[in-house]
């Protein structure tokens, strides 16, 4: 006979699929009674459970659309300022015509 308190509680359980302990034991259950009641398989069945529920669950989320990021445009006045910047001191200016 199948016990619910020998089912485990996996990370998978508590964080991915937010499934209770609950729904994991009945779909386990009926997996169990579906395979004809058999021993020693407690924690494949739960897994496989679990699988499935997380797998339905998924199917039934909607896809997150997550917009690109785009860099943001210059203002007019800063390209206006970048395009009558003077040359610093530092640069060398070449002459010419010699």
């Amino acid at each position: 006979m199948i016990h619910e308190s020998s089912f485990p509680v996996t990370a998978a359980t508590a964080t991915d699929s937010n499934l209770s302990h609950d729904e994991i034991a009945q779909c386990a259950r009926e997996l169990w009674t579906e395979s004809g009641q058999p021993e020693g398989r407690d924690q494949a069945i739960w897994f496989e459970a679990e699988r499935r529920l997380v797998s339905e669950r998924r199917a039934t989320l909607k896809p997150v659309v997550v917009p690109q990021a785009t860099a943001p445009k210059p203002s007019p006045t800063k390209i206006q300022n970048q395009k009558n910047r003077r040359p610093s001191g530092n640069q060398k200016h070449v002459s010419q015509g010699l």
